[in-house]
């Protein structure tokens, strides 16, 4: 769906197509396409690495299973050596786009301390009026979408069976990775 560093045409035409639309993406803000609203949620590096490496360990399939260690996985993210590049990158590419009045940055850790408080953010953000902040809150907790995890659960790859994606939700788990690994972030 992208030719090089732009999406393709069939790509751009499907969004021209389909109106107003909610995506997720790893990209980075320098590669997508522009013109809509857009919501970066930066989390801590080291949490990052604990939560995003369990599911690359248990990809199957065409995607591929990531074999490395989490003190690798972390040395490779900040080396940029993982696709979509470096953390550290990747959070600097955002940050520049902060400016954007398209743009909003959220903190991962912000969502965990005060999720109604985001979800106004979010709402005025996009231009959304009379939202019920903490209904939406309570909805997309953590606890919400683990009672409903197929729903969440990407389908764009094959998991290893037994595999839960939704894990943990918490913050401050990257205390878990030792010194050097912490050290590369």
């Amino acid at each position: 769906s992208w030719d090089g560093d732009a999406p393709s045409r069939v790509l751009t035409k499907h969004f021209a197509k389909r109106g107003r639309r909610c995506w997720n993406t790893p990209l980075l803000w320098s590669l997508i396409p522009k013109g809509g609203r857009n919501i970066y949620v930066v989390r801590d590096p080291a949490d990052a690495v604990v939560s995003f490496w369990p599911p690359l360990r248990h990809q199957s399939g065409a995607a591929g299973t990531y074999e490395g260690s989490r003190a690798e996985f972390a040395a490779e993210l900040s080396a940029g050596t993982q696709p979509y590049g470096a953390w550290a990158a990747h959070v600097s590419d955002w940050a520049a786009a902060a400016r954007d009045p398209s743009v909003l940055i959220v903190r991962y850790a912000d969502m965990k301390r005060d999720a109604a408080a985001v979800v106004r953010r979010v709402a005025a953000h996009l231009g959304v009026e009379n939202v019920d902040a903490d209904a939406i809150a309570r909805l997309t907790s953590f606890e919400a979408m683990k009672a409903d995890a197929a729903r969440y659960a990407p389908v764009s790859v094959d998991w290893a069976p037994g595999f839960e994606f939704i894990r943990a939700g918490r913050v401050g788990d990257g205390a878990a990775l030792d010194e050097d690994a912490r050290r590369a972030l």
